[in-house]
């Protein structure tokens, strides 16, 4: 037997991966795969490694996944500081209370997909947020819709011309 293959079945046997044997010895990992291919206690140890590096990658995605929600609270905290400080620089300005109680007042008691809706009947309320918007949030502004809902018991033709004149 060749000496390099002896020491590649002593490694084989300790545990090494085909990966290893094959830096340890400097030869083609095909050569190592063919030495230990029907070998049964060589294909023990394989599975042996396959498992270990399995857990090791659920270990890993684990700690992805903690560091992911550090860094998701560590947002969170930020953001909550931020609004903090901008509440106290808008908070005595009119349209900055307003609009936060139109909001409060008609808004999505919810923030589904992330968006910001108001309801009203009323144009000059929906006015007076889209101002709010353009303002605060001008951002979220630039991308705002406004939708009509229109009750069998209307006139749609009406109902357009009158909130377009609005607008």
């Amino acid at each position: 037997m060749r000496q390099d293959k002896e020491k590649a079945f002593l490694l084989r046997r300790q545990g090494k991966s085909y990966r290893e044997i094959q830096k340890d010895l400097g030869m083609s990992r095909s050569t190592v795969s063919l030495w230990f291919k029907d070998i049964g206690w060589s294909k023990k140890i394989k599975k042996n490694l396959v498992k270990k590096h399995d857990m090791a990658l659920v270990e890993k995605m684990k700690k992805m996944t903690e560091r992911a929600g550090e860094k998701r609270l560590q947002l969170y905290k930020n953001k909550r500081e931020e609004a903090v400080r901008l509440y106290e620089q808008f908070s005595r300005d009119q349209l900055f209370t307003s609009g936060l109680m139109v909001y409060w007042g008609e808004g999505d008691s919810k923030l589904e997909n992330g968006k910001i809706r108001v309801a009203n009947s009323n144009p000059l309320m929906i006015k007076l947020f889209y101002l709010f918007l353009k303002k605060y949030l001008p951002e979220i502004a630039i991308k705002s819709k406004i939708y009509l809902i229109l009750y069998p018991d209307l006139n749609d033709d009406v109902c357009k011309r009158y909130w377009s004149s609005i607008a």
